[in-house]
């Protein structure tokens, strides 16, 4: 029943943004649901339950659902969305966009007080306390950007030490992109486009910047301790 809810109350969050870009109906999808991550490794085969607690693959979500984790169900609908419409290569090439938008869908089908921009706010102070001083590796937690993590490989080696960091920074890296790149019109066309263009060009011809101009943006808000979205310029 959980499961079901989130993924009624994500399309209905989403489905006139899906009909502008040409998807009239939730595409056709298997979820399979367990009740551990030992289950869910064991049956799947995917190592990725080590860690997390579901994955997407193509049009079928795998959930294990013995955790706290809210919005589950519609971070990994999120995906087969996503999937659809871009092809699952094009989401492999920014992984970190890709995970920033389905947390940030996630959050809004779960929303039961207090706003958007509330939540966000409480994600961008955790990546203000422990996390940033943190090391991964041999790089600190800090100096990692959308940049380092968007390939399908840089993310997971990342996420590997601490994926809940890191779904912050990607959700935090969306909500900028939303709140200065043209919202989610803008993103839903990103994602028609990416499959014909490839996802650079459809990032820079949908949110009015480059991928590059992003991310020089992203630190500069990182800088101002993630308050400042906007140059003065701009203001």
């Amino acid at each position: 029943r959980r499961v079901s809810q989130q993924i009624a109350k994500l399309w209905e969050l989403v489905e006139g943004h899906a009909r502008t870009v040409g998807m009239d109906e939730m595409p056709a999808m298997d979820i399979y649901v367990y009740g551990t991550q030992d289950q869910a490794r064991a049956a799947t085969g995917r190592s990725e339950f080590a860690t997390h607690y579901g994955y997407a693959l193509g049009s079928k979500a795998y959930l294990a659902m013995d955790n706290s984790l809210t919005g589950l169900a519609a971070h990994e609908t999120l995906h087969i969305l996503q999937n659809s419409l871009a092809g699952v290569e094009a989401q492999n090439r920014n992984y970190c966009l890709n995970e920033g938008a389905s947390e940030w869908y996630a959050t809004a089908v779960e929303l039961r007080a207090g706003t958007m921009s509330g939540k966000m706010k409480q994600r961008a102070a955790s990546l203000r306390g422990e996390y940033g001083s943190a090391v991964r590796g041999d790089i600190a937690a800090d100096d990692i950007t959308p940049n380092d993590v968007v390939s399908y490989e840089g993310f997971f080696r990342v996420a590997e030490s601490d994926p809940s960091g890191l779904y912050d920074l990607c959700t935090v890296a969306f909500w900028l992109l939303m709140e200065t790149g043209g919202g989610e019109p803008a993103y839903w066309q990103y994602l028609a486009d990416s499959k014909a263009h490839g996802w650079k060009s459809a990032f820079e011809r949908n949110f009015g910047y480059s991928w590059e101009d992003f991310i020089a943006r992203f630190e500069r808000f990182r800088d101002s301790g993630y308050v400042e979205m906007f140059t003065e310029e701009e203001k």
